[in-house]
């Protein structure tokens, strides 16, 4: 059975090629273009794998990250954070997630990370 993994990303070619990329890598890829349409899915089939931008138009996805680390239901499942602007310290400045993605980024350096919390 393939691992479930959800992406969070309010920029559709970015959502698009992530989904797509994933999907080719044999993951089962389910991709929201807000936290809402994430949070309705959650409730229904937990993910085995969080991809979250940090910049979405409805919020600050760091806020959003918070929201499901401390969730019972979500506490456990691996988030990893997303976005364009610099980070120097990721661990130090999004401490809910547990890793981050640069973007744009190499597909093989994606796969890699994503395969470091799903296998």
């Amino acid at each position: 059975m393939p691992y479930k993994i959800y992406i969070v990303e309010d920029d559709s070619a970015i959502r698009n090629v992530l989904e797509m990329i994933l999907t080719d890598a044999g993951y089962e890829v389910l991709a929201f273009e807000n936290f809402k349409g994430l949070k309705t899915q959650i409730e229904l089939v937990l993910p085995d794998l969080i991809l979250m931008d940090m910049t979405l138009q409805e919020g600050n996805g760091i806020t959003f990250c918070e929201e499901l680390k401390a969730a019972a239901l979500t506490a456990k499942t691996p988030i990893l954070m997303m976005s364009a602007h610099f980070i120097l310290n990721p661990e130090e400045e999004i401490p809910c997630a547990d890793g981050f993605i640069s973007k744009p980024f190499d597909i093989d350096d994606l796969l890699s990370i994503v395969g470091k919390y799903v296998s």
